[in-house]
C-alpha cells in the first residue's frame, strides 16, 4: 500500500531523528566497557598480572608496556565516545584559556573517533581470530 500522506512520513522520520539525537546511552555503555577493559585487563597485565596469559614471555617488560599503551588508548576511545554526546564535545568550555566558548570543528572529534574505532575493531578481530585458532590447536604461539 502506498502512503498517501507524506506529512505523516516526515513526522515519523523527524521523531526517529529526534530519538537518534537524544539517544546517548550507547556512548555511556561504550565508555563503560572501554574503561572496564582498560582497567581490569590491560592495566592489570601492565602491572604484571598473568591471569589469562598463556606461559611466560621472553620480554615481560615489553608486554607490560604494550598492555599499558593499549589500555591508555582504549580508555581514550571510551572518553571520546562521551565527547560525542556531551555539550563540551561541541563547544569548548568557557574556563579553557584562549579558546573557551568557541565551537569545536566536527573533524576534531571525528578523526580521533574513526582512528580509535579502527584500532578497537582491529584489536578485537585479531584477538578473536588468534584465540580461536589457538584453542582449536590450529596455530601455536611461541612464548
Amino acid at each position: 500500500m502506498i502512503n498517501q500522506n507524506p506529512e505523516a512520513e516526515t513526522e515519523r522520520l523527524n521523531a526517529f531523528e529526534l530519538w537518534i539525537h537524544k539517544a546517548v546511552w550507547p556512548a555511556y555503555i561504550g565508555c563503560f566497557w572501554a574503561v572496564s577493559y582498560a582497567v581490569f585487563v590491560r592495566f592489570y597485565q601492565a602491572a604484571g598480572g598473568t591471569l589469562g596469559l598463556p606461559g611466560q614471555f621472553e620480554n615481560p617488560e615489553a608486554v607490560q608496556m604494550g598492555s599499558y599503551y593499549a589500555g591508555v588508548l582504549i580508555m581514550a576511545c571510551g572518553f571520546i565516545l562521551i565527547a560525542l554526546v556531551k555539550p563540551w564535545g561541541r563547544i569548548v568550555p568557557a574556563w579553557v584559556p584562549l579558546i573557551g566558548g568557541k565551537a569545536v570543528h566536527p573533524l576534531i572529534i571525528l578523526i580521533p573517533t574513526l582512528s580509535c574505532t579502527a584500532y578497537l575493531i582491529a584489536h578485537a578481530i585479531s584477538g578473536i581470530i588468534t584465540k580461536a585458532l589457538l584453542l582449536a590447536n590450529v596455530i601455536t604461539i611461541p612464548i
